[in-house]
């Protein structure tokens, strides 16, 4: 994702069904910022996918996940040394 971490951000948003793309800030129009807030706010299908992901995230365990996955990175650090 480095370096292009926010576009991959957009595309991962838009695919759960969660958010929509938008144009660029230099380019983005007062209107469609104001439809996507309309949407967000207002589309039952949307507010669904993003209230069950909004679930799913508060049920995982980010910082146990994030350290076990730093153990595994130390523990393969330490058999290449």
């Amino acid at each position: 994702l480095a370096g292009n971490e926010q576009a991959a951000w957009v595309e991962r948003v838009e695919a759960l069904g969660v958010g929509t793309r938008l144009s660029p800030v230099k380019t983005l129009s007062a209107e469609e910022l104001a439809q996507a807030i309309r949407q967000a706010a207002t589309d039952s299908h949307m507010r669904a996918r993003a209230g069950g992901l909004g679930k799913q995230i508060q049920a995982e365990d980010g910082v146990g996940n994030a350290i076990a996955l730093l153990e595994r990175y130390a523990v393969g650090l330490g058999r290449s040394g």
